[in-house]
């Protein structure tokens, strides 16, 4: 079927539990098909062979859920196994201690990293970890909340307001330590007034409220993103010898980077999917667009 390309891990190695704080008749069977458990250094070299037999691409842990945090030792071991066999390692991980011990085992992404601090920003700079900031604006946090009176939305801004403030600054932290920018969205949620895929392009903007330029913004979302996931010799630029995966739209992002939102054109491996670009009026010059072997 038509669609993106898609680098998928298997179940995600994590604590036990995976992401969910209490065990109930009702997640048990969520958390098998989820998560695969890690106890120990042998385990954690376990899952990942396993989760490899199962045919992923990469390796995602789960380093931290309340209120258990994986070990550097087993971190460590997860990427030793992984990278020994060319697999990335993509890992959650929220509070300062999951942070630290993520960058300490030189895993290849850090997802959300809120609690980043200057001295962690600096050791994934010299670790080469990307930091995969999954930050949306506040008003798509409010679209999920459903129909909002004057007063419950006043009091949503407030609310959500300060952490959008914290997560601005922990990127800009990143930024100024050198750490290298991947564009994630970790949209999970149904907006009613967005699909999925327009809900995760808003993180462009937030990435850009954050004082990042747009023209790094755009390298994050391609160039950036197609090394983590280690495929930069086949996308994130137009080279010969990659795969022709196009997008157009009519305006200039690097003046307005929510002009991203409005693609207008989609070519996947030489092959036009959509094309909604104005026909050219008679007498105006004309762009050629050629198939693409």
């Amino acid at each position: 079927m038509t669609g993106p390309r898609i680098v998928a891990c298997a179940r995600a190695l994590s604590p036990p539990g995976g992401q969910f704080p209490e065990l109930s008749p009702e997640v048990q069977n969520i958390i098998a098909q989820e998560y695969m458990p890690v106890s120990g250094i042998e385990e954690a070299r376990k899952a990942v062979r396993q989760a490899l037999y199962d045919g992923a691409d990469c390796i995602k842990v789960i380093v931290d859920h309340r209120p258990l945090t994986l070990s550097l030792e087993e971190l460590k071991a997860i990427v030793g196994e992984a990278h020994r066999a060319g697999k990335k390692v993509a890992a959650h991980a929220i509070g300062n201690l999951a942070v630290s011990t993520a960058a300490q085992a030189e895993v290849d992404s850090i997802e959300h990293a809120y609690a980043l601090t200057d001295e962690q920003a600096m050791l994934m700079a010299k670790n080469k970890v990307f930091l995969v900031p999954t930050d949306i604006p506040v008003d798509v946090r409010l679209m999920g909340s459903g129909p909002l009176t004057p007063e419950e939305r006043k009091r949503g801004e407030t609310n959500y307001g300060w952490f959008t403030l914290h997560c601005r600054q922990r990127l800009a932290r990143a930024i100024k330590a050198g750490v290298r920018i991947a564009a994630g969205s970790d949209m999970y949620g149904d907006l009613p007034e967005l699909t999925r895929g327009q809900a995760s392009l808003r993180m462009l903007s937030a990435y850009a409220e954050a004082g990042m330029t747009h023209l790094d913004i755009i390298r994050a979302a391609t160039l950036n993103a197609a090394e983590l996931v280690g495929l930069k010799d086949d996308l994130g630029s137009l080279e010969a010898g990659k795969f022709a995966d196009v997008i157009a739209v009519t305006g200039d992002p690097l003046k307005d980077i929510a002009e991203l939102q409005r693609v207008r054109f989609v070519m996947k491996g030489g092959v036009v999917v959509r094309d909604d670009l104005p026909a050219a009026k008679p007498g105006k010059s004309t762009t050629t667009r050629a198939k693409v072997p």
